[in-house]
This record gives structure tokens, sequence and C-alpha cells, in this order.
């Protein structure tokens, strides 16, 4: 993510649900949703309101006109963001997405209600083999102290339970808060399910929580594994160990911000590493000959890296080594940001589209920490890359990341994107094909702060082009521009590959001229 897009990372997710839920009594009056007290705003609501945003523009492409304006005011929210003011930022989201739907009366009212409320379920992991009744905990959201209006009483609220088969079930809250179902008998088979209500008949609904159905026992089936773990010889590859155990750890402890915790499945999550323990015990590659998204931990002595790892099954299909994008989040966001948030996870599609493996790495660790060489390393026990085809993309933060990336190592990168923040452009240094996307409207990185080190660069005989992205500001321009990015690194990796047996000859700066130029962008 990006500044705002930042670590807002999630929708929220309590843990699972089960085969049934009985209508019983509910947990405690003190977890009704009529008796919350409310919350400080955290990175986790805006990053509810910023994912369900970047979903509906996704599926809704405005006018441009309309877009242009969404991208004033979710630049103006992100402001408020970086200010500490979340609940304000989270209202100003809520308020930006009703308007991109044109809701009124009654419909906007519960729309920014509920949209502005923590909804927990209780308990947060329900599992099938230990029946309990289901509750909501609906907090308000506060901003600096100030409640944010209500309008609708959850206690007669009508939603729509949809499960990991697309069936769905009809649901309501009752007084005390308990999930009771339209039909008792239906059940809810292991996955995840998300609790939904509509602001009008047929218009797309609001996720309000999502829960996760764990078939058996949790704590049973996270003991077995760790003691499959513990039981492993010696000679197990340390950095499988290391991922496959930061991955169990997802499953256990108590919530943090971490966005990860929230995004992978329980279930699924449970059944994947059953499966890359046996592949241990086999004397196998945990990861090797994957096929589709995993969360995992890339290893350089003591640290640990997390990484969103996409091996498109058109890859593993093909056999022949794939290009490599590895994509940098910008300031605030982490490892999940360019699979959920810009354009929706837009640049997935991509990966399969084109056939490309695609890493997207927490960028501060990224950068500085070496991990250029372990991670391409990890991803070529994965699938099969082509080295000489890796390149960087990178938006704000991750835009300086990449750039810094690929002039020190020049030789291993063969083409760069730079969105809306190019960083300092060492004019003595060497450096691939880069494209560097400003953005009209962007007040971070403002086109009038970016060109003149593009143009420096281009001077001295570097191989940057610029394009500038009319009606688009600092963040929502990576959705909107993915489209066009990725296919101009593809092209331009495939005609001037990387070759870390080819020396590169710096170009030397004109009399006169800066060596490097100034900063740009942010």
């Amino acid at each position: 993510m990006t500044i705002l897009a930042g670590s807002l990372l999630t929708f929220l997710l309590a843990v699972p649900p089960a085969a049934e839920v009985p209508s019983s009594t509910p947990p405690r009056a003190a977890e009704s949703p009529t008796k919350a007290e409310g919350v400080e705003a955290g990175r986790l609501d805006l990053a509810r309101g910023y994912l369900r945003l970047e979903a509906w523009l996704a599926a809704n492409p405005p006018s441009p006109e309309a877009r242009r304006e969404a991208n004033r005011r979710f630049d103006a929210l992100t402001m408020l963001f970086f200010t500490g003011r979340f609940g304000a930022a989270v209202r100003a989201v809520a308020d930006l997405e009703v308007d991109l739907r044109g809701l009124t009366g009654e419909a906007r009212a519960g729309f920014l209600d509920l949209s502005t409320r923590r909804i927990e379920v209780v308990p947060a992991v329900f599992e099938t083999a230990r029946p309990a009744s289901i509750s909501l905990r609906a907090q308000p959201i506060l901003g600096r102290g100030e409640d944010l209006p209500r309008s609708i009483d959850l206690a007669s609220l009508d939603c729509t339970l949809r499960g990991p088969d697309d069936r769905w079930l009809p649901t309501r809250v009752t007084a005390d808060g308990a999930l009771v179902l339209g039909d008792p008998s239906a059940g809810l088979i292991p996955g995840r399910w998300t609790l939904e209500w509509s602001p009008l008949e047929g218009s797309t609904p609001l996720v309000l929580a999502s829960i996760d159905v764990v078939d058996g026992d949790l704590e049973s089936r996270r003991g077995d594994l760790e003691a499959r773990l513990a039981g492993l010889p010696a000679t197990t590859a340390p950095a499988d160990l290391d991922a496959v155990r930061s991955r169990l750890g997802l499953l256990g402890g108590e919530a943090t911000e971490s966005s990860a915790r929230w995004l992978e499945p329980a279930e699924s999550l449970l059944d994947e590493l059953d499966e890359e323990i046996a592949r241990l015990e086999r004397g196998e590659r945990a990861f090797a000959g994957v096929v589709g998204d995993h969360w995992r931990t890339i290893s350089l002595g003591a640290a640990r890296m997390p990484v969103r790892v996409v091996v498109p099954a058109s890859v593993r299909a093909r056999g022949t080594p794939a290009p490599v994008v590895i994509a940098l989040h910008g300031a605030g966001g982490d490892e999940n940001m360019f699979l959920e948030g810009y354009g929706a996870g837009a640049i997935v599609e991509l990966a399969e589209a084109h056939g490309f493996v695609l890493a997207s790495p927490l960028t501060t660790m990224f950068a500085f920490g070496g991990m250029l060489e372990p991670l391409l390393a990890e991803l070529e026990v994965m699938a099969p890359i082509d080295r000489g085809r890796v390149m960087l993309l990178g938006h704000s933060m991750g835009a300086a990341a990449a750039l810094r990336i690929a002039q020190t190592q020049r030789d291993r990168i063969a083409a760069v994107a730079l969105l809306a923040g190019a960083g300092a452009i060492d004019l003595r240094r060497p450096l691939p094909p880069t494209l560097v996307v400003v953005a009209e409207l962007d007040p971070l990185a403002a086109p009038a702060r970016v060109l003149p080190g593009v143009e420096r660069a281009r001077k001295v005989g570097l191989d940057v082009e610029w394009v500038e992205a009319r009606g688009s500001g600092h963040t929502l321009v990576v959705g909107e521009r993915l489209g066009e990015v990725v296919p101009w690194l593809l092209d331009r990796a495939s005609r001037t590959p990387a070759s870390p047996a080819a020396p590169v000859t710096p170009p030397v700066a004109p009399a006169g001229e800066s060596a490097e130029a100034p900063p740009a962008g942010r």
C-alpha cells in the first residue's frame, strides 16, 4: 500500500464459525451490539474502507470527471491519515464511496453508519467440534473523541451470510447480538463466510464482517502440525522451516495489525500447512512446484521478510523459465497491498494473463536488507524463473526503493517502473530501462517536482521514459495504470534483458551538470 493505502490493509476478519449455528444464549450482554463502547480508529479500520473502495472502483469504473474528483478526495483523506486523524479518514472514505455509489436518504445514512463501526464476530474462532452461539460486537469508531452519527439499530438488522461455495443464508441479529440463520438446519461448511448487508435491493453489498469455519478442533490441528515440524530431520532446509513456522504462526496469538493474519482463511491455511509439512517429511522442499497465491517469509540470517508470491497456473503449464515482477508498496503499507489493494489486486490477473511470477515483499526489509538474492533463490524453488528478466515495480516509497535497487544492482534488473515517486536518480550510475509515471493531481510527488530529475537523467543518456497520468492522484493512480505499466515492463525486459556477465559503463554527467539529481517525490 502506499501512504494512505499503507498498512490500512484488511477486511475486518474475525476467525471461524461451525457446522450449525445454535440459537442458544449469546456470550454476554456486555458484548451486545447495542451496548458496545466506541473504539479509537486504527489502521485496519481504514484498511477495510480502502479495500472496499478499490473494489468498487474496479467493478464500476467512474466517468473521467468522477474519477478525477475521487482522486482529489482520496489524496485529501491521505493527509488525514498522515496527521493521525484516523476516525476522520475512515468517515472520508465512506463519504467518498456513498457518493460514487449514488446512495441517498436512508440507504446513504445506513451505509455510513455501518461502514464506520468495527464489527467483530464472537467467538473469534468457531470450530465445528465445539458448537457455540455466534454473536456480533459492533463498536462505533471514534475520531479524536468524537462519535460518528448512528442511524441503524443492529438489533433488527437483516443480513446475508455468503459461503465459500457461493451459497447464501438469510441472517438477522437479535437484541442480544446473536446471529440467527433464517434456516437453522442449513449449517455452515468449513471455509470463509462473509456477513453482508445491502443498502438497496440488488445493490453491491457492504461486508460487515468475515467468519471462518474450521473443521474440528483448531487447537488440536495446530498442535499436530507443530509436533510434525518438531520431528523433522536436521537436514530439512532452514528456509522452509522458517517459512512454514511463520505461516503456522498466523493461526495463533492475539489479533494484531498484521494484515496477513486476517487475509489467510484458517481452514485453507491448515490444509496447505498439512501438505507443506508432508513434503518436508518426504525430503522435498515445502514450496516446490506450488501454484497460486502464497504468503510466506524469506530468511537471511535472523531476519524474516514477509512476502506474497503468485505462481500462475500458466507459468506451471508452460514449464519454461518465466519473467519475475517484484512489486514494492508505498509508505505505511505491507506485503499484501499489491495483491489486495491497488486496483483490487489487478496485478494478480495480469500475472496470469502475461505469465510472470509475482513477488510482493515488505518494502522496508527488501530495500535495505539485501534480500534480492534470497528472494530469487526461493522463487527458483517455487517455479522456473528467468533471472535475465527480473523487473521492479514500485509505488511512492516503493518507487524510491525500486530505483535505488535498480541503480545499485543494475546487472540483475532488466526494467523498472516507478509510480508516483521517482526518488533521486543518481546520474553517475547505470540504470535499466525505466518508466516514470507521474500523476497530474499528485500533491506528494507532483510532476513539477519529479520531472526535472527525469529530464536530467535523459540528458546524460539514461534510458528513462515518463508519462503523465491525467486525472490521477497519488494512490489511486496505481490501480488505474497497472494495465499499461506491466506490459511496458515485460516488453522492455524482453528487448534488453539483464546480463550479469556483461559489465555496464556508467554514464558521465556533462560539465556543469550535477552528478546527482535532487530528491523528487516522496
